[in-house]
């Protein structure tokens, strides 16, 4: 398969559906004023810090909110939002309607496998929603410290079971993820082979974790960059996830797995993110493999920036309309 490579900043372009990759950087390189200012909140905000040794990681840990005692925050939902609990956890249901050939999306939202989706989850998922009258649900996972990823892998195993029979085809569904959850939607469609499940359409991350081991030599020149996360407490919060696993195991770290047996991946991932060298990693894995994939490399944006409310996520946003319908 022949790989068709644009540089643009990913304006509105159609481009085949058997594209093994598309890397959108725009001729100009022009960014927003607002993803500049929010860029430098961030940076003000001090989450940064955070994730900046092992013990400030540890130190916010302490009052992290189980899964099993998250509210969704009350705002004023464009979707109807339904809440059911399987095994205890909470799963909230956007949009859905009493009708199996709908189009599902499985989300599984980011937070360094210890913190809760935020406002900016919530919006996102009731605008994709509406955007693409499709059925959003978003369980809201074990996590650590509480938990370890076996538990998460139980719980998906069950619940995309569930998906599977409730749906015409699994082609009407795609899992959606970003940062942590990006990473596990990734592990997902792994283990799904490993299952003898059926795959869904598509996968469509922002920003996910790749190698939780973090020793790609090359991230250090990027986390310099990125106003939100650091090593250390990402590298400590995967470890409590992992609960003993080796961090380089392709159980944690998608990256070093099987993507040929998966449905196609499509990804989203900016150049001042710690995490990019382990992307366009990928990408080239991919590409050298011609495994079908598409990669969206934005200049200057963060981590996670289709989830703001910046230019530069709406480009996206009509790229991940997009891909929801190849």
């Amino acid at each position: 398969m022949r790989k068709r490579t644009f540089f643009a900043l990913a304006i509105a372009a159609a481009v085949g559906a058997t594209a093994v990759s598309a890397i959108y950087v725009n001729k100009v390189e022009h960014q927003s004023l607002r993803s500049k200012a929010l860029a430098g909140l961030i940076q003000a905000s001090g989450t940064k810090k955070r994730f900046s040794s092992e013990q400030s990681m540890e130190a916010s840990l302490r009052d992290v909110e189980d899964s099993r005692d998250y509210r969704l925050p009350r705002k004023d939902y464009k979707s109807k939002v339904e809440l059911e609990r399987y095994e205890g956890i909470p799963v909230y249901t956007f949009n859905a309607r009493p009708d199996r050939g709908q189009k599902t999306v499985l989300y599984l939202h980011g937070g360094a496998w210890v913190y809760q989706p935020t406002s900016f989850h919530w919006a996102f998922i009731d605008k994709l929603a509406q955007a693409t009258d499709a059925k959003v649900i978003v369980p809201i996972y074990p996590k650590a410290p509480n938990h370890t990823y076996a538990e998460t892998f139980d719980l998906l195993h069950e619940l995309y079971r569930s998906v599977l029979e409730h749906v015409e085809d699994p082609a009407r569904v795609t899992i959606m993820g970003d940062s942590a959850g990006g990473n596990i939607s990734l592990l997902l469609g792994q283990r799904l082979v490993d299952w003898n499940l059926p795959q869904p359409g598509r996968f469509i991350v922002f920003s996910p974790t790749l190698d939780l081991s973090f020793t790609n030599p090359a991230i250090a020149d990027y986390a310099r960059r990125d106003p939100m996360l650091a090593v250390p407490g990402a590298r400590y919060a995967a470890s409590l996830w992992a609960g003993g696993e080796p961090l380089d195991s392709p159980l944690l770290s998608p990256l070093y797995g099987d993507f040929a047996s998966m449905a196609p991946v499509t990804m989203f991932v900016g150049t001042y993110e710690g995490g990019y060298p382990d992307s366009a990693k990928w990408d080239a894995a991919l590409t050298g493999q011609s495994i079908e994939h598409r990669f969206y490399a934005y200049p200057k944006m963060i981590h996670v920036f289709p989830l703001y409310p910046i230019p530069e996520a709406e480009q996206a946003f009509a790229q991940i309309v997009e891909a929801m319908h190849g």
